[in-house]
């Protein structure tokens, strides 16, 4: 804008200058031809008035500044200057006036003066040093006048336009942008109010999001995608292949810019990931593709846990089954004394008793893991669930000859009862079947900062480091040939961590080999 107005004040500058130099001069040269035509009338006048009284010597008297001719009534030359002949030329110009004495004579006289191209030849030189006096007026000028006008312009602001009152031609352009910038801003603040609902969806996903362009490069990724490929640095401008995860995975990224879904599972240290690729299509092309990452880890842990469950199971039912089978068929054929069958019998009640036991333990894990459990929960106080556990207990304590003590509070807490004496009874019989001999068992109930909790401590073999925190899983035992030595279904503790989940309890564990086991239900 200010080179457009810089030019046409330049080009009416030179246009003025132009029609000036056409126009004035001659209005100025018809000005001067019409003084110096009543200045020969005045002089004529004079000089008829002269021959009239003095005759032609009067002639001789006047300046030779005009050619003068002189003649009688009859036209016989009386009198003439020696330029009358004098050709009119490019540069010169003559004006003639003439006039009848009295007596019939005639005097004529003639001027020679510059013409008008003469004149404009002659101010050739002053012209151009008034056209370049002009230019560089008009050159500060033009560029003086156009800053000024444009400068306001160019400090509007384009968030609350406006321009002095004398701005009025864009008063119609500052109301266009104003209503432009109210729609703009209703727009970016509806994107803005999109882009964060989409964010905050995004960012709180438990699942990885990343979203490329069509050459593989990350355009927008969420928290978890940086969880899963935390060996990258997303801050940078990262290209998918780049993340250099598997061959399939590359290859199910390509097949989605292709155009095609993938779907596989592919595993990254300890956990195992889902992943669904998709191509992003606009307009019928593909302009992407959208990567959707599950941590399946928990799946296939539970899918392992459910195989190892299946693979247990199996084998602990078959165990006192094969017992009863073989002491039963012993029986049956009549091979077994008859003081001797006392005995079998009691072996096969035992087998059938572990039996029962290892199914009610399925059935109550079963129940904890779907929380199927029919009783309700309501106010129980701890500290007699455990002392109905001590005497539950009395019998296997003076039997083993473990020291077993109770100490503690009335504790309330919300829960189901029966749930919660198995949990104890379950820790206070490991405790006594693990312990060494002459040991003891420590059963304590009360509050710690306001929490209720339940703890108990023995003073037996302890449990090693690498086997800590596999103790609570259904049936892993420590020491699997003194495990079966002892009895037990191997569900106790996994029943304790269950019903710990159903109550919304923490479960700690603390042992040192040798020295005892401590566990803690925290409520």
């Amino acid at each position: 804008m200010t080179k457009r107005i810089f030019r046409s004040i330049l080009a009416v500058t030179l246009i003025a200058f132009l029609a000036s130099t056409v126009i004035i001069p001659s209005v100025f040269y018809g000005f001067f031809r019409n003084e110096i035509n009543e200045e020969l009338n005045a002089e004529i006048g004079v000089i008829a008035v002269g021959v009239e009284k003095y005759g032609v010597e009067f002639l001789n008297s006047i300046d030779e500044a005009v050619n003068i001719v002189f003649c009688d009534a009859d036209g016989n030359e009386l009198y003439k200057t020696g330029k009358w002949h004098e050709d009119e030329g490019f540069l010169t110009e003559t004006i003639t006036v003439e006039t009848t004495l009295d007596n019939g004579s005639t005097i004529a006289i003639t001027k020679v003066y510059a013409s008008e191209a003469a004149v404009l030849l002659y101010s050739i030189g002053p012209l151009l040093i008034a056209l370049a006096l002009m230019v560089i007026t008009a050159v500060v000028l033009a560029k003086t006048l156009s800053n000024q006008i444009v400068k306001p312009i160019n400090s509007i602001d384009p968030e609350s336009p406006s321009l002095p009152e004398d701005y009025v031609e864009v008063s119609s352009l500052l109301h266009k942008i104003k209503r432009q910038n109210e729609l703009i801003s209703l727009q970016m603040n509806d994107l803005k109010q999109r882009q964060r609902e989409f964010e905050i969806i995004t960012e709180n996903m438990g699942e990885g999001l990343v979203v490329t362009d069509n050459k593989g490069e990350i355009l927008s990724y969420n928290r978890s995608a940086m969880d899963i490929f935390y060996q990258i640095d997303f801050s940078d401008r990262v290209n998918v292949y780049d993340l250099g995860m598997s061959e399939k995975f590359d290859e199910a990224v390509s097949e989605a810019l292709k155009g095609h879904r993938r779907e596989f599972e592919w595993k990254q240290g300890t956990n195992v990931y889902q992943m669904f690729t998709s191509p992003v299509f606009r307009d019928d092309s593909i302009t992407g593709a959208l990567i959707f990452i599950v941590d399946v880890t928990e799946k296939a842990e539970r899918e392992t846990m459910r195989r190892e469950f299946t693979s247990n199971v199996s084998h602990e039912l078959k165990t006192p089954l094969t017992s009863i089978s073989g002491i039963s068929e012993i029986m049956m054929n009549g091979i077994v004394k008859p003081e001797d069958v006392p005995g079998f019998a009691e072996n096969i009640h035992t087998e059938a008793q572990r039996l029962i036991a290892l199914v009610n333990d399925i059935i109550k894990l079963s129940q904890l893991d779907e929380n199927d459990s029919q009783l309700e929960k309501e106010p129980v106080d701890l500290l007699l669930v455990a002392k109905e556990v001590k005497t539950r207990l009395r019998h296997v304590t003076s039997k083993s000859g473990v020291t077993f003590k109770l100490v503690g509070e009335s504790t309330i807490v919300n829960g189901t009862s029966v749930i919660l004496s198995e949990m104890i009874y379950n820790l206070c019989d490991n405790a006594i079947t693990y312990n060494k001999t002459n040991g003891s068992v420590t059963l304590s109930v009360g509050e710690r900062d306001g929490r209720p909790f339940v703890s108990v401590a023995d003073t037996g073999i302890g449990i090693p480091q690498q086997a800590q925190t596999r103790v609570f899983e259904r049936f892993y035992r420590v020491d699997k040939s003194h495990s079966r030595s002892i009895g037990g279904t191997g569900l106790g503790l996994s029943i304790v961590k269950h019903g710990a989940a159903y109550h919304g309890a923490e479960l700690s564990l603390k042992s040192k080999l040798n020295e005892g086991t401590t566990v803690e239900i925290l409520f």
